[in-house]
Protein backbone atom coordinates (compact mmCIF):
# COMPACT_ATOMS: atom_id res chain seq x y z
CA UNK A 1 0.00 0.00 0.00
CA UNK A 2 2.75 2.58 0.75
CA UNK A 3 4.15 2.06 -2.75
CA UNK A 4 0.72 2.65 -4.27
CA UNK A 5 0.59 6.01 -2.52
CA UNK A 6 3.16 7.40 -4.88
CA UNK A 7 0.10 8.80 -6.67
CA UNK A 8 -0.72 11.09 -3.74
CA UNK A 9 1.01 14.00 -5.46
CA UNK A 10 -1.11 13.47 -8.57
CA UNK A 11 -4.32 13.60 -6.52
CA UNK A 12 -3.08 16.76 -4.85
CA UNK A 13 -2.38 18.31 -8.24
CA UNK A 14 -5.95 17.79 -9.54
CA UNK A 15 -7.58 18.62 -6.21
CA UNK A 16 -9.49 15.48 -5.29
CA UNK A 17 -10.26 11.85 -6.17
CA UNK A 18 -13.85 10.89 -7.03
CA UNK A 19 -13.71 7.32 -8.36
CA UNK A 20 -11.57 4.27 -7.69
CA UNK A 21 -11.67 1.45 -10.25
CA UNK A 22 -9.81 -1.59 -8.99
CA UNK A 23 -9.02 -4.79 -10.84
CA UNK A 24 -6.16 -7.25 -10.92
CA UNK A 25 -6.04 -10.51 -12.79
CA UNK A 26 -3.37 -13.10 -13.36
CA UNK A 27 -3.90 -16.74 -14.18
CA UNK A 28 -2.04 -19.70 -15.61
CA UNK A 29 -3.90 -22.84 -16.73
CA UNK A 30 -3.30 -25.72 -14.32
CA UNK A 31 -5.03 -29.01 -13.73
CA UNK A 32 -6.48 -29.14 -10.22
CA UNK A 33 -4.02 -31.82 -9.06
CA UNK A 34 -0.96 -29.80 -10.13
CA UNK A 35 -1.85 -26.62 -8.23
CA UNK A 36 0.66 -25.92 -5.45
CA UNK A 37 -0.03 -23.86 -2.33
CA UNK A 38 2.47 -21.31 -3.62
CA UNK A 39 0.78 -20.85 -7.00
CA UNK A 40 -2.65 -20.60 -5.39
CA UNK A 41 -1.37 -18.02 -2.93
CA UNK A 42 0.25 -15.96 -5.70
CA UNK A 43 -2.98 -15.71 -7.68
CA UNK A 44 -5.00 -14.76 -4.61
CA UNK A 45 -2.37 -12.23 -3.52
CA UNK A 46 -2.47 -10.39 -6.85
CA UNK A 47 -6.14 -10.72 -7.75
CA UNK A 48 -7.74 -10.22 -4.34
CA UNK A 49 -5.18 -8.50 -2.13
CA UNK A 50 -4.01 -6.36 -5.03
CA UNK A 51 -7.53 -5.16 -5.71
CA UNK A 52 -8.08 -4.37 -2.05
CA UNK A 53 -4.75 -2.52 -1.81
CA UNK A 54 -5.92 -0.24 -4.60
CA UNK A 55 -9.00 0.63 -2.53
CA UNK A 56 -6.89 1.27 0.55
CA UNK A 57 -4.48 3.48 -1.37
CA UNK A 58 -7.19 5.80 -2.67
CA UNK A 59 -10.20 5.68 -0.35
CA UNK A 60 -8.85 8.24 2.07
CA UNK A 61 -8.57 10.75 -0.80
CA UNK A 62 -12.30 10.31 -1.56
CA UNK A 63 -13.12 10.80 2.12
CA UNK A 64 -10.90 13.87 2.37
CA UNK A 65 -12.59 15.35 -0.70
CA UNK A 66 -15.81 15.66 1.30
CA UNK A 67 -18.10 15.11 -1.66
CA UNK A 68 -18.45 11.34 -1.68
CA UNK A 69 -17.41 9.15 -4.56
CA UNK A 70 -17.48 5.65 -5.99
CA UNK A 71 -15.43 2.51 -5.51
CA UNK A 72 -15.76 0.00 -8.35
CA UNK A 73 -14.25 -3.46 -7.92
CA UNK A 74 -14.11 -5.42 -11.15
CA UNK A 75 -14.43 -9.18 -11.21
CA UNK A 76 -14.87 -11.11 -14.49
CA UNK A 77 -17.58 -13.13 -16.18
CA UNK A 78 -15.16 -15.95 -16.91
CA UNK A 79 -14.03 -16.02 -13.31
CA UNK A 80 -17.55 -16.06 -11.90
CA UNK A 81 -18.65 -18.73 -14.38
CA UNK A 82 -15.63 -20.87 -13.57
CA UNK A 83 -13.40 -21.86 -16.45
CA UNK A 84 -11.74 -25.29 -16.47
CA UNK A 85 -8.06 -25.32 -15.46
CA UNK A 86 -8.40 -21.96 -13.67
CA UNK A 87 -9.37 -22.89 -10.11
CA UNK A 88 -7.31 -20.23 -8.27
CA UNK A 89 -8.45 -17.54 -10.71
CA UNK A 90 -12.10 -18.52 -10.24
CA UNK A 91 -11.71 -18.47 -6.47
CA UNK A 92 -10.07 -15.04 -6.61
CA UNK A 93 -12.80 -13.51 -8.74
CA UNK A 94 -15.49 -14.76 -6.37
CA UNK A 95 -13.32 -13.23 -3.64
CA UNK A 96 -13.50 -9.83 -5.33
CA UNK A 97 -17.30 -10.08 -5.39
CA UNK A 98 -17.18 -10.85 -1.68
CA UNK A 99 -14.99 -7.80 -1.08
CA UNK A 100 -17.49 -5.61 -2.90
CA UNK A 101 -20.44 -6.88 -0.87
CA UNK A 102 -18.60 -6.66 2.45
CA UNK A 103 -17.40 -3.11 1.80
CA UNK A 104 -20.84 -1.98 0.61
CA UNK A 105 -22.54 -3.50 3.66
CA UNK A 106 -20.05 -1.91 6.05
CA UNK A 107 -20.43 1.54 4.54
CA UNK A 108 -24.22 1.20 4.41
CA UNK A 109 -24.29 0.25 8.10
CA UNK A 110 -22.60 3.55 8.94
CA UNK A 111 -25.44 5.40 7.19
CA UNK A 112 -25.43 9.10 8.03
CA UNK A 113 -23.54 8.69 11.29
CA UNK A 114 -20.85 11.34 11.82
CA UNK A 115 -18.05 8.82 11.33
CA UNK A 116 -14.63 9.74 10.03
CA UNK A 117 -12.77 6.95 8.29
CA UNK A 118 -8.98 6.77 8.50
CA UNK A 119 -7.65 4.06 6.22
CA UNK A 120 -4.19 2.61 5.99
CA UNK A 121 -2.72 4.28 9.08
CA UNK A 122 -3.29 5.76 12.53
CA UNK A 123 -2.61 9.52 12.41
CA UNK A 124 -2.12 10.82 15.94
CA UNK A 125 -4.24 13.91 15.28
CA UNK A 126 -7.29 11.61 15.50
CA UNK A 127 -6.70 11.65 19.26
CA UNK A 128 -7.01 15.43 19.56
CA UNK A 129 -10.77 15.36 20.19
CA UNK A 130 -10.99 11.77 21.41
CA UNK A 131 -12.93 10.98 24.62
CA UNK A 132 -12.76 7.18 24.43
CA UNK A 133 -10.62 4.84 22.34
CA UNK A 134 -12.23 1.49 21.52
CA UNK A 135 -9.80 -1.15 20.33
CA UNK A 136 -10.56 -4.12 18.16
CA UNK A 137 -9.45 -7.32 19.88
CA UNK A 138 -6.39 -7.81 17.71
CA UNK A 139 -4.97 -4.33 18.33
CA UNK A 140 -2.19 -4.52 20.95
CA UNK A 141 -1.80 -1.72 23.45
CA UNK A 142 1.92 -1.54 22.64
CA UNK A 143 1.47 0.29 19.32
CA UNK A 144 2.35 3.98 19.31
CA UNK A 145 -1.20 5.17 18.60
CA UNK A 146 -2.53 3.44 21.72
CA UNK A 147 0.48 4.42 23.81
CA UNK A 148 -0.06 8.04 22.82
CA UNK A 149 -3.72 7.81 23.87
CA UNK A 150 -2.68 6.40 27.22
CA UNK A 151 -0.16 9.19 27.76
CA UNK A 152 -2.95 11.70 27.11
CA UNK A 153 -5.17 10.00 29.67
CA UNK A 154 -7.73 8.81 27.11
CA UNK A 155 -9.56 5.76 28.50
CA UNK A 156 -9.39 2.54 26.49
CA UNK A 157 -12.29 0.19 25.86
CA UNK A 158 -13.60 -2.43 23.43
CA UNK A 159 -16.99 -3.67 22.27
CA UNK A 160 -17.17 -6.35 24.97
CA UNK A 161 -16.28 -3.93 27.74
CA UNK A 162 -18.95 -1.52 26.51
CA UNK A 163 -21.41 -4.41 26.48
CA UNK A 164 -20.57 -5.26 30.11
CA UNK A 165 -20.87 -1.66 31.24
CA UNK A 166 -24.21 -1.04 29.54
CA UNK A 167 -25.63 -4.39 30.64
CA UNK A 168 -24.63 -3.61 34.23
CA UNK A 169 -26.25 -0.17 34.10
CA UNK A 170 -29.47 -1.68 32.76
CA UNK A 171 -29.55 -4.58 35.23
CA UNK A 172 -29.30 -7.20 32.48
CA UNK A 173 -28.31 -10.80 33.03
CA UNK A 174 -27.58 -13.42 34.27
CA UNK A 175 -24.40 -13.82 32.24
CA UNK A 176 -22.53 -17.00 31.35
CA UNK A 177 -19.00 -16.09 30.20
CA UNK A 178 -16.82 -18.63 28.38
CA UNK A 179 -13.15 -18.52 27.47
CA UNK A 180 -10.24 -20.87 26.82
CA UNK A 181 -7.51 -21.41 24.27
CA UNK A 182 -9.75 -23.63 22.12
CA UNK A 183 -13.35 -24.79 22.01
CA UNK A 184 -14.90 -21.43 22.95
CA UNK A 185 -17.26 -21.10 20.00
CA UNK A 186 -18.47 -24.70 20.19
CA UNK A 187 -19.14 -24.46 23.93
CA UNK A 188 -20.76 -21.03 23.73
CA UNK A 189 -23.08 -22.23 20.98
CA UNK A 190 -24.02 -25.33 22.98
CA UNK A 191 -24.76 -23.39 26.17
CA UNK A 192 -26.84 -20.85 24.24
CA UNK A 193 -28.89 -23.55 22.55
CA UNK A 194 -29.40 -25.47 25.80
CA UNK A 195 -30.70 -22.40 27.61
CA UNK A 196 -32.94 -21.48 24.69
CA UNK A 197 -34.31 -25.04 24.47
CA UNK A 198 -35.45 -24.75 28.08
CA UNK A 199 -37.68 -21.82 27.10
CA UNK A 200 -35.42 -19.06 28.42
CA UNK A 201 -34.91 -15.98 26.25
CA UNK A 202 -31.21 -16.24 25.43
CA UNK A 203 -28.75 -13.94 23.68
CA UNK A 204 -25.36 -15.18 22.45
CA UNK A 205 -22.51 -12.81 21.64
CA UNK A 206 -19.04 -11.59 22.50
CA UNK A 207 -16.38 -13.11 20.27
CA UNK A 208 -19.05 -14.84 18.18
CA UNK A 209 -21.58 -13.47 15.71
CA UNK A 210 -22.88 -9.90 15.71
CA UNK A 211 -21.52 -7.71 18.55
CA UNK A 212 -23.97 -7.88 21.44
CA UNK A 213 -23.58 -4.16 22.10
CA UNK A 214 -25.67 -3.61 18.96
CA UNK A 215 -28.51 -5.76 20.38
CA UNK A 216 -28.78 -4.56 23.96
CA UNK A 217 -32.11 -2.84 23.34
CA UNK A 218 -33.62 -6.25 22.57
CA UNK A 219 -32.48 -7.75 25.89
CA UNK A 220 -34.77 -7.62 28.91
CA UNK A 221 -33.74 -8.05 32.55
CA UNK A 222 -33.79 -11.75 33.34
CA UNK A 223 -32.86 -12.83 29.81
CA UNK A 224 -29.82 -15.12 29.69
CA UNK A 225 -26.67 -13.71 28.10
CA UNK A 226 -23.99 -16.14 26.91
CA UNK A 227 -20.65 -14.59 25.96
CA UNK A 228 -17.61 -16.03 24.25
CA UNK A 229 -14.59 -14.01 25.36
CA UNK A 230 -11.02 -13.98 24.14
CA UNK A 231 -8.04 -13.05 26.27
CA UNK A 232 -7.85 -9.80 24.29
CA UNK A 233 -11.39 -8.88 25.33
CA UNK A 234 -10.75 -9.80 28.95
CA UNK A 235 -7.64 -7.63 29.28
CA UNK A 236 -9.54 -4.43 30.03
CA UNK A 237 -12.53 -5.57 32.04
CA UNK A 238 -13.00 -3.80 35.38
CA UNK A 239 -16.42 -4.48 36.90
CA UNK A 240 -17.51 -7.45 34.81
CA UNK A 241 -19.08 -10.16 36.96
CA UNK A 242 -20.69 -13.19 35.30
CA UNK A 243 -22.98 -15.47 37.25
CA UNK A 244 -21.18 -18.42 35.67
CA UNK A 245 -17.66 -18.25 34.27
CA UNK A 246 -16.08 -21.11 32.35
CA UNK A 247 -12.49 -21.72 31.24
CA UNK A 248 -12.06 -24.71 28.96
CA UNK A 249 -8.29 -25.04 28.76
CA UNK A 250 -5.03 -23.11 28.66
CA UNK A 251 -2.43 -23.87 25.99
CA UNK A 252 0.23 -21.59 24.44
CA UNK A 253 -1.58 -19.12 22.18
CA UNK A 254 -1.12 -15.46 21.23
CA UNK A 255 2.06 -15.42 23.31
CA UNK A 256 3.54 -12.67 21.14
CA UNK A 257 0.87 -10.46 22.73
CA UNK A 258 2.02 -11.48 26.23
CA UNK A 259 5.82 -11.13 25.98
CA UNK A 260 5.98 -14.89 25.31
CA UNK A 261 5.12 -15.53 28.96
CA UNK A 262 2.44 -18.07 29.78
CA UNK A 263 1.78 -16.51 33.19
CA UNK A 264 0.66 -13.27 31.52
CA UNK A 265 -1.60 -15.12 29.10
CA UNK A 266 -3.08 -17.16 31.97
CA UNK A 267 -3.63 -13.99 34.01
CA UNK A 268 -5.61 -12.46 31.15
CA UNK A 269 -7.85 -15.54 30.96
CA UNK A 270 -8.39 -15.66 34.73
CA UNK A 271 -9.72 -12.09 34.71
CA UNK A 272 -13.03 -13.67 33.80
CA UNK A 273 -13.33 -14.66 37.49
CA UNK A 274 -11.86 -11.54 39.10
CA UNK A 275 -15.13 -10.03 40.37
CA UNK A 276 -17.02 -13.20 41.13
CA UNK A 277 -18.21 -13.78 44.69
CA UNK A 278 -19.46 -16.68 46.78
CA UNK A 279 -22.80 -16.30 44.94
CA UNK A 280 -21.19 -17.13 41.57
CA UNK A 281 -19.83 -20.24 39.87
CA UNK A 282 -16.57 -21.03 38.08
CA UNK A 283 -16.51 -24.10 35.82
CA UNK A 284 -12.98 -25.21 34.99
CA UNK A 285 -11.20 -28.12 33.37
CA UNK A 286 -9.47 -29.77 36.30
CA UNK A 287 -7.44 -31.95 33.92
CA UNK A 288 -5.59 -28.76 32.99
CA UNK A 289 -2.72 -28.30 35.43
CA UNK A 290 -2.54 -24.53 35.01
CA UNK A 291 -6.22 -24.11 35.79
CA UNK A 292 -6.20 -26.62 38.64
CA UNK A 293 -3.33 -24.84 40.39
CA UNK A 294 -4.57 -21.26 39.87
CA UNK A 295 -8.04 -21.20 41.38
CA UNK A 296 -9.90 -17.97 42.25
CA UNK A 297 -10.49 -17.45 45.99
CA UNK A 298 -14.20 -16.69 46.37
CA UNK A 299 -16.65 -18.27 43.91
CA UNK A 300 -18.01 -21.82 43.89
CA UNK A 301 -15.53 -24.09 42.06
CA UNK A 302 -17.12 -26.60 39.66
CA UNK A 303 -14.65 -29.06 38.06
CA UNK A 304 -15.46 -30.32 34.57
CA UNK A 305 -12.55 -32.48 33.44
CA UNK A 306 -12.71 -36.01 32.07
CA UNK A 307 -9.96 -37.89 33.85
CA UNK A 308 -9.60 -36.44 37.34
CA UNK A 309 -11.21 -38.17 40.31
CA UNK A 310 -12.89 -35.05 41.74
CA UNK A 311 -16.65 -34.96 42.29
CA UNK A 312 -18.38 -33.62 39.17
CA UNK A 313 -21.85 -32.81 37.93
CA UNK A 314 -21.13 -34.58 34.62
CA UNK A 315 -19.17 -37.80 34.08
CA UNK A 316 -18.77 -40.10 31.10
CA UNK A 317 -17.49 -43.42 29.83
CA UNK A 318 -17.01 -44.77 26.32
CA UNK A 319 -20.76 -45.04 25.70
CA UNK A 320 -22.64 -42.60 27.91
CA UNK A 321 -22.58 -39.19 29.57
CA UNK A 322 -24.03 -39.27 33.07
CA UNK A 323 -25.65 -36.63 35.29
CA UNK A 324 -24.77 -36.78 38.97
CA UNK A 325 -27.71 -38.05 41.03
CA UNK A 326 -29.84 -38.80 37.98
CA UNK A 327 -30.84 -42.01 36.20
CA UNK A 328 -31.01 -40.36 32.78
CA UNK A 329 -27.99 -40.13 30.49
CA UNK A 330 -26.86 -39.08 27.02
CA UNK A 331 -25.77 -41.70 24.50
CA UNK A 332 -22.47 -40.58 23.03
CA UNK A 333 -23.12 -42.40 19.75
CA UNK A 334 -26.10 -40.12 19.09
CA UNK A 335 -24.07 -36.91 19.53
CA UNK A 336 -22.52 -35.55 16.32
CA UNK A 337 -19.57 -33.91 18.11
CA UNK A 338 -16.61 -36.28 17.80
CA UNK A 339 -13.25 -36.50 19.53
CA UNK A 340 -12.04 -36.07 23.08
CA UNK A 341 -11.64 -32.31 22.64
CA UNK A 342 -15.36 -32.05 21.89
CA UNK A 343 -16.17 -34.29 24.85
CA UNK A 344 -14.43 -31.68 27.02
CA UNK A 345 -16.52 -28.94 25.39
CA UNK A 346 -19.70 -30.94 25.81
CA UNK A 347 -18.95 -31.75 29.45
CA UNK A 348 -18.38 -28.07 30.23
CA UNK A 349 -21.58 -27.01 28.44
CA UNK A 350 -23.66 -29.68 30.18
CA UNK A 351 -22.18 -28.64 33.52
CA UNK A 352 -23.37 -25.09 32.90
CA UNK A 353 -26.78 -26.44 31.92
CA UNK A 354 -27.07 -28.40 35.14
CA UNK A 355 -26.11 -25.33 37.19
CA UNK A 356 -29.14 -23.68 35.63
CA UNK A 357 -31.18 -26.80 36.49
CA UNK A 358 -32.11 -27.40 32.88
CA UNK A 359 -34.18 -30.55 32.37
CA UNK A 360 -32.13 -33.42 30.98
CA UNK A 361 -34.71 -34.01 28.26
CA UNK A 362 -34.08 -30.48 26.94
CA UNK A 363 -30.35 -31.13 26.90
CA UNK A 364 -30.92 -34.36 25.00
CA UNK A 365 -33.11 -32.55 22.46
CA UNK A 366 -30.27 -30.13 21.70
CA UNK A 367 -27.69 -32.86 21.22
CA UNK A 368 -29.66 -35.59 19.40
Amino acid sequence: VPNLRRGDADVAAVGRLDIIVANAGITAPQAWDTITPESFRDVMAVNVTGTWNTVMAGAQHIIDGGRGGSVILISSAAGIKGSPLHTPYTASKHGVVGLSKALANELAALGDLPVQLALGGHPLELLDACDLLCLSGGVPSQIEFVQSAMRRGIPLSNDSLLTFQLARERGLGPIVAITGSSGKTTTTTLVGRMLAASGRKTHVGGNIGTPLVDRLDAIAPGDCIVLELSSFQLERIVHFRPKVSLILNITPDHLDRYEHRMELYLAAKLRITMNQTEDDYYIFNDDDELLKTNLPPRCHLIPAGLHSTSQKLITSDAEKIYFSGEDQFIERARVALLGEHNLYNLTAALTAGRLYQLPITHLQNVLY
